[in-house]
């Protein structure tokens, strides 16, 4: 029933970034502080690019909920909920992944642009 389907393979809660960011920082025991920066400064400053991949994997210029009724309807599909699966994420980078994401070098630049006068 699925061979030559596509399908979104999504949660079906809703986050928005900041959303998101402070549910993990709960479950690493962290308190967040957010610094917000607007687009276009970011896209313009070097911290905005890296030749290796994404800076940052979300999309904060619009929001996107992808529609899962065909994953549903097609192959009774339903994700687990956020509170359960990020823990076991959370446990298995702990033990198994030893090295930073992609862009971590310039993690003090970062740190620094944040800090900038605005």
């Amino acid at each position: 029933r699925s061979i030559g389907q596509a399908y979104n393979v999504a949660s079906e809660e809703i986050f928005s970034l900041n959303e998101y960011l402070a549910a993990l920082c709960r479950l690493l025991q962290r308190e967040p502080r957010f610094v917000h920066v607007p687009q276009d400064v970011f896209d313009h400053h070097p911290l905005g690019h890296h030749p290796h991949g994404d800076v940052f994997p979300f999309n904060t210029r619009r929001t996107a909920v992808f529609s899962l009724d065909k994953i549903k309807n097609d192959l009774l599909y339903s994700s687990t909920p956020f509170k359960k699966w990020m823990p076991v994420t959370i446990s298995w980078l702990a033990k198994n992944h030893q090295s930073h994401s992609t862009g971590y070098e310039r993690r003090e630049d970062e740190l620094k642009f944040i800090e900038r006068p605005t």
